[in-house]
């Protein structure tokens, strides 16, 4: 069985002596079960997501608590499979700006100062909405108190809506 993952030594994505690893067949075919293709280019990832970006489990880890699942993004284990290594001092840059894209094509190796540049300087939600003075605020992150995000005020209008509307059909079966 061909390995996916190198030993790496303990950390968030590394492995360790006796830990359990996918092989490059299944996480292939995990992967395929779960994207598509859209007419941008873009392969989006359908399973699971944090923060907009596509995780599969690559490993699992016996503990005496029971067994860990080891998550990577997708993205990474893509490029990893398909096109090379990512130095430990790069990061992959999505140029279409969607996180849940896994085309390689869409992807570039850049610093993390490159990376963090280039995200702030998007000047339109991901639903079109341009992000003016008056169209825009700023939140802080649940997951990431030290990390202010901007918010587009229309698409959070339009959530809002969506959940008085959901709320008001609710009343009315009672």
């Amino acid at each position: 069985m061909v390995l996916w993952m190198k030993q790496r030594g303990s950390g968030p994505y590394g492995t360790q002596e006796d830990d359990i690893v996918r092989s490059s067949t299944d996480l292939v075919a995990a992967i395929l079960r779960k994207i598509s293709g859209q007419p941008n280019g873009c392969v989006l990832w359908h399973g699971t997501k944090n923060r907009g970006y596509g995780h599969i489990k690559v490993a699992s880890r016996r503990t005496p608590s029971g067994v860990q699942s080891i998550t990577r993004r997708v993205h990474r284990v893509v490029w990893e499979l398909f096109v090379s290594d990512v130095p430990n001092d790069r990061c992959l840059d999505h140029l279409c700006r969607n996180k849940s894209c896994v085309n390689p094509a869409h992807l570039e190796i850049v610093t993390v100062e490159d990376n963090t540049r280039r995200a702030t300087v998007s000047t339109h939600c991901s639903k079109g909405h341009e992000f003016t003075a008056e169209n825009t605020e700023t939140v802080v992150s649940a997951n990431d108190p030290n990390t202010p995000m901007r918010r587009c005020r229309t698409c959070s209008r339009e959530r809002v809506a969506i959940v008085d509307r959901r709320s008001t059909r609710r009343k009315k079966r009672l």
